[in-house]
């Protein structure tokens, strides 16, 4: 409402003030504390607002010339919203040096910065020659999916679509049962010394790798299961027999010492120790000495 002067009142000899009504746009400043107050109670925001910052929504007059200024000192950015200054603050005050007030686009770089430029025992352990280095952290890459899941899957489409099968799928097909006979059957390999080193390596593929007398050394180069450990068993025992057929054959030292080098299994279950503890049995029958 505004007012204006009534040169000429009814029946009075001096001027007096007479109402009149004003017109405001829709977008006018003046219903700018309005339109707030409307959109949180149309969006249903429960807010604990006190009488004083309803006082202050009320009393706002002009939102659009409104400024934020930046507390930090020596900056002094006038900003004309709080998403702006949100983002000036981020930008320059976040990986900002303390010290030379020099701006960093990562944490990692202001921290490589105050290391290279004002960390005085960095600095010493470089004149003197120790090579010095920050190392970023690595997060762990995710496990690879389990191969019983895979393998249930592919089974699964098998029983859906048994003559539908693409190239890759086949392939897939191919690739699990490889894996599968692998884990149950795992290879065992006599092992050899290579003259004038210690280093023991697979007598079939080295031809320079000879057999230590009096000594068997296998290897086992997967993981012991339920599902092999029985093979490995029978395995172990055939080639003692074997050793021991050959050290007759040829006079040699008679074996005394079976020894298994497990460097390669990555994992052992109950039938695994299970196994070992039959094979230490087995050989202490044979009047042998064991080591894993």
């Amino acid at each position: 409402m505004a007012m204006e002067v009534e040169e000429e009142g009814i029946g009075l000899k001096f001027p007096c003030w007479k109402p009149i009504r004003r017109r405001f746009r829709v977008d006018a400043q003046i219903f700018a504390a309005g339109n707030i107050e409307r959109e949180l109670l149309a969006k249903q925001v429960a807010l604990d607002i006190t009488e004083e910052e309803k006082q202050q929504i009320r009393g706002l007059e002009d939102w659009g010339i409104s400024e934020v200024f930046c507390p930090i000192v020596g900056c002094g950015a006038c900003l004309k919203s709080l998403d702006d200054f949100e983002d000036h603050y981020n930008a320059r005050h976040t990986a900002s040096c303390s010290v030379c007030s020099r701006v960093y686009p990562t944490s990692r770089l202001l921290s490589i910065h105050v290391y290279e430029a004002h960390d005085s025992f960095f600095q010493a352990k470089v004149a003197r020659g120790f090579a010095m280095h920050l190392r970023q952290p690595r997060t762990p890459p995710p496990p690879p999916p389990s191969l019983c899941v895979e393998l249930q899957n592919l089974v699964m489409q098998l029983m859906i679509r048994p003559m539908v099968l693409t190239r890759a799928e086949s392939q897939v097909g191919l690739s699990i049962m490889r894996v599968l006979l692998f884990v149950a059957r795992p290879r065992t390999l006599v092992l050899g010394n290579i003259p004038d080193t210690k280093v023991y390596r697979n007598v079939d593929h080295y031809e320079n790798a000879n057999n230590v007398p009096g000594i068997l050394i296998l290897e086992i180069d997967s993981p012991i299961y339920f599902a092999n450990s029985n093979y490995l068993r029978e395995r172990i025992s055939r080639w003692i027999d074997d050793e021991e057929e050959k050290i007759k054959s040829t006079r040699e030292t008679g074996l005394q010492y079976v020894v298994l080098d497990m460097s390669a299994v990555g994992n052992i279950d109950t039938s695994g120790i299970s196994m070992l503890d039959e094979v230490k049995k087995m050989v202490d029958r044979r009047g042998l000495k064991y080591a894993c």
